[in-house]
Formats: C-alpha cells, sequence, structure tokens
C-alpha cells in the first residue's frame, strides 16, 4: 500500500487563497479610499460653487438696492428735464420726430445718471474689503466689478435699445491652499427708463380762432375795416384783427382805450395811446405801443404779446404783462401789484456811452421777472425798491402763464433689471 504525502500541497493551496483574498481587499481599500478622495475633492468644488453663487447674490443685492434706492431722484430728474423741455421757447417748433429725439436724448441722459450712481457704488465696492469668510477654510471674493452702457438689439423688433450693464466676477474657495477655486461672471443689466408714453402734445398757451370769433365780436381783416375798426372807435368791444393792425401814420390814438378784448393775429401798431384801462390784449406777434401818457398808463390790464414789445414811456398800474420775446422802453415804472415777464431780453435805449439803459421802477407787491436764457444787458438809471427777477425756464413757464401748465408726467415706466450668470 502506497502512502502520499500531502502536506505540502495543503500549505501550498491556502497560501494561494490567503493570497487571493489580501489582492481582492487591498483592491477594495484602494477603491475605497479612491472614491472617498473623489467624493472630497467633488464636495470641495461644490462648495466653492456655493461660495461664488453667495458673493454673486451678494454683490448682485448691492447694486439692486443702489438702483431701488436711487430709481425715485431719477425719475425726479426725468420729469425735471421734461418740464424744461416744454418750457424752452423753442418747443412750440419741433415736429414729432423731433419730440421723439428730444425724449431719447432725455432717456440716454438719465441712463448716464444711473451710470455714474452705479459706478460711485462700484468704487466702494471694490475699495472696501474684498474676501468674505463663510464658513471654516470657505470663502468669497470680489475679483472684478465694473458698469458700462451697452447697445442691444432686440430680436423681435429689431430695435436698438441701451442698457446699463454691471459685471462681476466672484471667486469661491472652500481650502485654505485656494487650490479649488471656482469663479463665476455676472452680467446685471438694467434697460433705459421708456419715455415713449410722455405725451408732449400740450398747449402751454391760449389758442385763439380767428375763424370762430366769440358772440357779438367784430372781425377785422384787410377786406373788412373802416371807422369801426380803429382803437380810437372801439370801447366795451370785443374785436378780432385777423390781419393785424397798422395804424395809420397820420393818425394819433388820443383817447383812453378801455373795456374791451383785442384778439391781434400778426403785428399791431398803436403809434400814440393816452392810456389803457381794464383791457385784455393778445397779440401773436410784435407789439408797438410807443408813448403812453404817465399818468395814465396800462391799468387793470392784462397784455400778452408773443413775439417783442416795444414802447418808449410805460406806466404799469395793477397790470400782468406777459412778453414771449423782448421787452425795449426808455422809461418803465411797474407798480401796484403789477407783473411784467420778459422771455427774451430786457432793452432800453441807446444812451451816451453806447451802452443800453431804462429808467426803470419797480416798487413793493410788484415783480419783472427775466427767463433766464436772455442776455439783459442793461443799465438802470434811477434806485428801484425791487430787482428784476431771474427764472430758470420751468419757472417762467408756471409763474408767467395766464392759466394752470400741467407738465406731463413721467410714469416710472423701468423694466424689472436682468440677471445673467455664467458658471
Amino acid at each position: 500500500m502506497e502512502i502520499r504525502n500531502e502536506k505540502g500541497y495543503t500549505l501550498l493551496v491556502v497560501l494561494l487563497v490567503v493570497t487571493f483574498i489580501m489582492i481582492i481587499a487591498a483592491s477594495f481599500a484602494t477603491a475605497s479610499v479612491s472614491t472617498a478622495k473623489q467624493e472630497k475633492t467633488v464636495d470641495e468644488n461644490n462648495l466653492a460653487v456655493v461660495a461664488a453663487e453667495m458673493g454673486v447674490d451678494h454683490y448682485k443685492t448691492a447694486m439692486l438696492n443702489e438702483f431701488i434706492n436711487r430709481r425715485e431722484e431719477l425719475i425726479i430728474a426725468a420729469q425735471h428735464e421734461i418740464n424744461e423741455l416744454v418750457a424752452n421757447p423753442d418747443f412750440a417748433g419741433l415736429n414729432e420726430t423731433q419730440k421723439e429725439d428730444e425724449l431719447q436724448d432725455i432717456s440716454l441722459e438719465i441712463g448716464e445718471m444711473l451710470k455714474s450712481f452705479l459706478d460711485a457704488k462700484i468704487q466702494t465696492l471694490l475699495g472696501g474689503e474684498r474676501v468674505t469668510p463663510i464658513d471654516g477654510d470657505t470663502k468669497y471674493e470680489l475679483v472684478d466689478l465694473s458698469v458700462k452702457i451697452e447697445d442691444v438689439v432686440e430680436e423681435v423688433e429689431v430695435e436698438v435699445t441701451k442698457q446699463v450693464v454691471v459685471n462681476g466676477k466672484i471667486s469661491g474657495v472652500s481650502t485654505n491652499t485656494n487650490k479649488d477655486k471656482r469663479e463665476l461672471e455676472f452680467d446685471l443689466k438694467f434697460n433705459f427708463i421708456n419715455l415713449s408714453n410722455v405725451n408732449l402734445d400740450i398747449d402751454g398757451g391760449q389758442e385763439i380762432d380767428f375763424e370762430n370769433p366769440s358772440e357779438g365780436a367784430k372781425v377785422c381783416d384787410q377786406y373788412n375795416g373802416g371807422e369801426k375798426c380803429k382803437l380810437i372807435n372801439i370801447e366795451s368791444s370785443t374785436v378780432y384783427f385777423k390781419d393785424g393792425y397798422i395804424n395809420p401814420k397820420s393818425n394819433t390814438n388820443a383817447k383812453d382805450f378801455k373795456n374791451s378784448n383785442i384778439y391781434v393775429n400778426g403785428n399791431i401798431d398803436v403809434q400814440n395811446l393816452n392810456g389803457l384801462s381794464n383791457v385784455y390784449i393778445n397779440v401773436s406777434g410784435d407789439f408797438l405801443a410807443q408813448n403812453l401818457q404817465s399818468d395814465l398808463g396800462i391799468d387793470n390790464s392784462t397784455i400778452v404779446v408773443g413775439g417783442s414789445l416795444q414802447g418808449k414811456n410805460m406806466l404799469v398800474t395793477n397790470t400782468t404783462i406777459l412778453v414771449n420775446s423782448d421787452f425795449k422802453a426808455g422809461q418803465l415804472k411797474v407798480v401796484d401789484n403789477s407783473k411784467v415777464c420778459i422771455g427774451g431780453d430786457l432793452k432800453g435805449e441807446p444812451a451816451d456811452n453806447k451802452e443800453t439803459s431804462i429808467d426803470l421802477t419797480i416798487e413793493k407787491l410788484s415783480e419783472v421777472y427775466l427767463r433766464e436764457k436772455g442776455n439783459h444787458k442793461y443799465i438802470i438809471k434811477n434806485q428801484i425798491e425791487n430787482n428784476p427777477i431771474m427764472l430758470s425756464n420751468v419757472e417762467f413757464i408756471k409763474l408767467c402763464s395766464l392759466g394752470t401748465i400741467t407738465f406731463p408726467p413721467v410714469e416710472d415706466k423701468w423694466g424689472e433689471p436682468i440677471i445673467d450668470v455664467k458658471y
């Protein structure tokens, strides 16, 4: 009987099994360590992205708050520019295209204001602490922040508009080595204020209908005149001069002119008058008054002149005179709660020194208002109690109009800001 010794084979099998198990265990261990490292890396990357997103949200909110805080100020500025436009003497001559261009210019100006406000806020942020810790080694950092104005082409209407665009770059970090840094870029877009809804079709003055005069009024034109259309024959009447009024040079109006309403389409030349009392005169062109007797003058009346007014000696008592262009007089005395508004220049008569001089008197309770656009190069001969007051265009049209002028309102038609984040 043959007996074999198999102890050596058994030991070899055991060693092979143990080696195999160790290899498998090592593989699992390696895979587990690798997965853990990958998960840690992913977590760190995610934390860096989250940190950067928190930074984007912080700086986006800071810029939005600046816009919100300045919004009313920008609307008020737009309203002021609209008022200035309407009050400008040249506004009435603008066509629809020119009005639209003016509104676009105002929108651009307000956009530039918004840009300057946001830029000031940006400089403050850039000058402050740029790194903000979140938790542990996680933090976000302001890399860059800027603002500019861009043209934007709308895909639907193919209309070029403009936007104020804030561009920011924020980095997020989740380790103290700054190895896993993630950077996000964002654009915050503010459309320009929409002024297309502002209605500029307003009438700042009184419209006189010479074709349909008031009932009972006289109508005088080049075909219909005669004696009844001479000012010396007009009293307690309403008269429309469709083609202006030129007084015959041989005739002086040596009579008080009172208790009447006179509407003149064009110029009026009345030469000499004793005085005007309790009259309303509306002249679309120039008014040449010459001498008014100093003891009578213009009393308790209203005179509206679309062009210039010229007279030599004028006493204005309890009267309102509104002149859109120049006012020229050698002597002007404004007393007893009177108001004189001059849209152009206040001019006197040439003096020996070739300058312009005027004998001007403005007593208490009376005012002379000048629009700021005028040169008003004059020399006052005598002592006056009140000085002429300079007004802006808006103040002038408010204080120097017969009716209440309502400026077209600017509505808050600002679109919501748009945020675009680039990962």
